[in-house]
């Protein structure tokens, strides 16, 4: 598989663990461990520094006002904004659009075809180039359809090969926008081929987009991970036509099984932010956390195993250590279900100035 061996950056996106460390970079290596005591709960941030900012957790959406509209349809936006995700109703490529696209996967991927692949962990940035034009010839002018006042900054390839190592466990994805301050980034995930039960289609954990937490990126796992049972049993499966789409938030848990058919899965993602907004990354520290200012072509040059390496030459405009508290299997299902609400940003901002204050002392 074109990313094994690095295993806590295959956990970040939801990989299965492969048994061979052997190319595990010893950078990450030293990360595995913290890794595992996240998912325990066992892991306590270090103390804060003098040159770090102390931040509230992320904000969910729905403290936000109801004029932040994401789709210009009202219904399936209320949807969104409450669940999640949302199927698109209709079509959303033609069978001639989709043959293109499966035609160029499978004549130019270079890497080894087993297991998931998602174009953003290939070193060839070539492929990655060409593929991100190919997807935006065919799927160019989807966002405007649907979305009100978001422009694409990503385009991947997302294909699950045949066998019993393309298992896609669950996990959200990195944060591309500053979630800090109440920003949000949404995937369109259209279907090339028919996602069925039989060949892993996607299953989603509704209301987890809802969850408060620190930053998500590079050494940084989303704490609420470590309860796998109770998100598997909760996820509810996003079956698609070919040519069919579903949209959710990039905070939402996600996941997929094995592809048992005989043929790969194909699908192609388009991600979306706010016109005109930033994009940034995040990166966990020792001491806590740094936050970059980045571009589109970051996401075009970089790869995970690459920043679990080095830090990116892109500017820092944020030092800064976050405030993990509350993250329970209760808590969890409070919020999943509705009947307890995330805490209100006021609170936060109290506890960040009785951790301030404690920390002048």
């Amino acid at each position: 598989m074109s990313i094994s061996g690095d295993e806590p950056i295959r956990r970040e996106i939801g990989l299965r663990p492969t048994t061979n460390t052997r190319h595990l970079p010893v950078e990450a290596s030293r990360w595995l461990k913290r890794d595992e005591l996240i998912m325990r709960g066992q892991f306590e941030t270090s103390p804060q520094s003098p040159e770090t900012e102390w931040v509230p957790s992320v904000r969910s959406r729905d403290q936000w006002p109801d004029g932040d509209r994401v789709l210009n349809d009202p219904a399936l936006d209320e949807v969104l904004r409450r669940e999640g995700w949302v199927r698109l109703p209709g079509i959303q490529l033609d069978s001639d659009s989709c043959a293109r696209l499966r035609g160029f996967f499978l004549d130019r991927f270079p890497a080894d075809r087993t297991g998931f692949h998602n174009d953003f962990f290939l070193p060839d940035l070539t492929f990655r180039r060409e593929a991100s034009k190919v997807m935006h010839e065919e799927m160019g002018g989807m966002e405007r359809t649907w979305m009100s006042g978001f422009t694409p900054f990503l385009y991947t390839y997302l294909a699950k090969f045949s066998g019993d190592r393309s298992t896609l466990e669950e996990h959200r994805d990195w944060m591309y926008v500053d979630e800090l301050s109440g920003d949000r980034s949404y995937i369109i995930y259209v279907a090339l081929d028919d996602a069925t039960d039989s060949n892993g289609m996607v299953r989603v954990v509704p209301r987890s987009h809802l969850l408060p937490g620190g930053p998500c990126g590079t050494k940084a796992i989303w704490p609420w991970l470590r309860f796998r049972d109770e998100l598997r049993a909760r996820s509810v499966a996003v079956p698609l036509k070919a040519g069919e789409a579903a949209i959710w938030d990039n905070r939402l848990i996600h996941m997929s099984f094995d592809n048992n058919s005989a043929t790969p899965r194909l699908a192609v993602g388009m991600w979306c932010h706010r016109s005109g907004g930033s994009l940034v990354h995040f990166a966990r520290t020792e001491s806590g956390y740094l936050q970059f200012d980045v571009d589109e072509q970051f996401f075009l040059e970089e790869t995970p195993a690459l920043l679990y390496s080095r830090n990116p030459s892109r500017p820092v405009t944020r030092n800064f250590e976050c405030q993990l508290d509350g993250i329970e299997e209760e808590a969890l299902r409070g919020l999943l279900d509705g009947t307890t609400q995330t805490p209100p940003v006021e609170m936060l901002h109290d506890l960040v100035d009785e951790i301030e204050t404690a920390t002048d002392e």
